[in-house]
């Protein structure tokens, strides 16, 4: 049974992950700042996030030209993974959430940049 700290931890990641997402703008202009709003780990956790980012968009277009959107936004996932990880190790230092928040809405945001990858408009509610 998820605790009620849990429940706001978890609805806080989701708010900044929903807002990290773009929802018909430029995947590259998305930031992460609703997250980690202050401290010195922002502009880190930003830049991650655009690391990421940037290598989804440029794995993506290079599979997409040579196989069918599907497997190449699988492959995108697969060879980005080193960013992604990164990304998701400096949302867990975050005072704001813990390893096992960042656990639980993983498979949420890859669900998520799989649908942007693919074109598709993400849904609001993770």
């Amino acid at each position: 049974m998820m605790s009620t700290t849990n429940r706001a931890r978890t609805a806080l990641l989701l708010a900044g992950l929903a807002a990290a997402m773009p929802s018909g703008a430029a995947w590259s202009e998305a930031g992460l700042l609703p997250v980690v709003a202050s401290g010195p780990r922002s502009d880190d956790v930003a830049a991650l996030h655009a690391a990421w980012q940037g290598c989804l968009h440029r794995s993506f277009g290079l599979r997409a030209s040579l196989t069918s959107p599907n497997l190449a936004a699988d492959d995108a996932l697969r060879a980005c993974r080193g960013p992604e990880e990164a990304y998701l190790a400096a949302l867990s230092v975050s005072p704001l959430l813990d390893d096992a928040d960042v656990t639980r809405v993983r498979p949420a945001l890859l669900a998520r940049a799989r649908g942007w990858l693919l074109g598709q408009r993400p849904s609001r509610s993770l």
